[in-house]
């Protein structure tokens, strides 16, 4: 699910947008069942839907040389995990 929030052909990732996460109820479950919370979700979402910012540089959707930094810093597709709504469905 991170990884397709940051997939680079989004729009996410260019203009860290807020994003709302909509789980069946199914899935709810399984999280729950495993002693997720709502924040550890957001958090976990947060954290690794993101990408290099070489890597966002050499797709062409970031304008610039890349640099020797870039490959360890990270642009996340939120701002901040509050950013993120995680909401579920069904039941």
């Amino acid at each position: 699910m991170a990884d397709a929030m940051s997939n680079l052909g989004s729009m996410n990732i260019v203009g860290q947008q807020d994003v709302v996460v909509v789980l069946a109820g199914e899935h709810q479950k399984v999280f729950k069942a495993g002693g997720w919370t709502k924040s550890e979700v957001k958090q976990h979402l947060f954290a690794h839907a993101a990408r290099a910012i070489a890597e966002i540089k050499r797709s062409g959707r970031m304008p610039g040389p890349v640099a020797a930094t870039d490959k360890n810093e990270r642009r996340h597709v939120v701002r901040k995990p509050e950013r993120r709504r995680v909401g579920s469905t069904g039941k």
